[in-house]
């Protein structure tokens, strides 16, 4: 248990290092989800840890490429710690073994605006797909002078493009929105040794 950020937090696993990516999608598709997928893929193979927001299981593409990078993803739940270790043990199992953890604001009743602005507090930066709820407390980051970029996906809303026409970067993966902090590009392979969605990737190490 601890506090944070004025928060009382419960979590299993080990927190996040202070230099983490936030990495969120404010709604689905299947273009975002590969979005999220080669990105978490990116930032984990260059050692940068991932946090994401989770109002149910949370996002299979963003775990699916922690675990291919062998990286470190840090859940945060809307629900509480019990709530969601039960609902979804599997999912659970598969987190804490990326070496992150799974993280509650710690409270029985489901507070999805909580785990939003814990997740946007215990980022440096993100890389976000702005395609509904979610979008202020990721706004907050910017008010705190965190880098935020958005995914291409989010320019088919309006909040996206605002964001776009106010100067904040667009990008289609985390190695294109900031090429300074990764040092690996993910690309399509038919032959690459990572796969999601039926499609395959490889990578290209930059260091």
């Amino acid at each position: 248990m601890a506090i944070i950020s004025c928060l009382p937090v419960v979590f299993r696993g080990s927190l996040p290092a202070s230099d983490s990516l936030l990495l969120a999608s404010c709604g689905f598709s299947a273009l975002t989800g590969e979005e999220m997928y080669i990105s978490s893929l990116e930032a984990s193979l260059s050692g940068i840890e991932i946090i994401s927001e989770a109002d149910a299981a949370g996002q299979l593409s963003v775990l699916k490429g922690a675990e291919d990078g062998e990286g470190r993803l840090h859940v945060v739940t809307s629900a509480s710690l019990s709530s969601y270790i039960s609902s979804y043990p599997q999912r659970a199992s598969r987190i804490l073994l990326t070496g992150g953890s799974i993280i509650s604001t710690g409270m029985e009743k489901r507070n999805t605006r909580a785990a939003w602005s814990l997740s946007a507090f215990l980022s440096s930066h993100a890389f976000v797909a702005m395609m509904g709820y979610g979008w202020k407390e990721v706004l907050s980051m910017l008010d705190d002078g965190k880098d935020i970029a958005i995914t291409r996906t989010s320019l088919t809303t309006h909040i996206g493009r605002t964001l776009a026409l106010e100067g904040c970067p667009v990008a289609s993966s985390y190695s294109s929105a900031f090429p300074s902090r990764t040092g690996c590009i993910v690309y399509p392979s038919p032959e690459g040794q990572f796969s999601f969605l039926d499609k395959r990737f490889d990578y290209l190490r930059l260091y």
